[in-house]
């Protein structure tokens, strides 16, 4: 398959730049647009939605469990 001359736009900064099928880095247009692309999915800023879009009743769940040693408890 020949490569194509046009140009894309890269997700993470929006910068135009002719793609390159062999670039490890595709479909960014570098390591550091990657790299960042990555810490956001890492972080949670970023996700792929699942589920309803209504929110759930928060009484049917259990509370979550303490997040500070501080915090728990043995009963």
């Amino acid at each position: 398959m020949k490569p194509s001359n046009k140009n894309v736009r890269c997700p993470t900064c929006d910068k135009p730049f002719v793609p390159d099928p062999q670039s490890a880095v595709m479909p960014f247009c570098s390591e550091r647009c990657k790299l960042a692309d990555l810490h956001r999915w890492m972080k949670e800023d970023i996700g792929i939605p699942h589920g309803s879009s209504e929110p759930e009743d928060q009484e049917d769940e259990a509370p979550s469990p303490p997040m500070s040693p501080r915090e728990w408890r043995f009963d």
